[in-house]
């Protein structure tokens, strides 16, 4: 939400939720899981903890690993075993929190 950042104090949060159709109640509460992710979701910390393992071995791997090579390196380390494996993490196409810090 950072454009609703930048129009706040000009607009206000009011006006602009109003125009994006969201309600302030959505823009504060993502605002308070921003800065403090400890609240979040089991589920989303678990996420963001599978993000960083996966862009670790893509990295450690001067990123030429694919999919199938991260989840098997993974594997080995025995991190994801059962099933929460994303195909697109690396690049952040997998199901995602509507409420990601970052």
């Amino acid at each position: 939400m950072p454009l609703l950042d930048k129009l706040r104090e000009q607009y206000g949060v009011g006006p602009v939720c109003s125009e994006q159709h969201i309600a302030p109640s959505t823009y504060y509460h993502c605002q308070q899981q921003r800065h403090h992710p400890d609240k979040r979701s089991a589920r989303c910390q678990r996420d963001d903890w599978l993000k960083r393992e996966i862009q670790r071995v893509y990295d450690e791997n001067h990123q030429v690993y694919g999919v199938r090579k991260v989840w098997r390196q993974l594997l080995r380390e025995g991190i994801g075993q059962g099933g929460q494996m994303y195909s697109g993490a690396p690049h952040g196409g997998y199901g995602t929190c509507r409420c990601s810090p970052g």
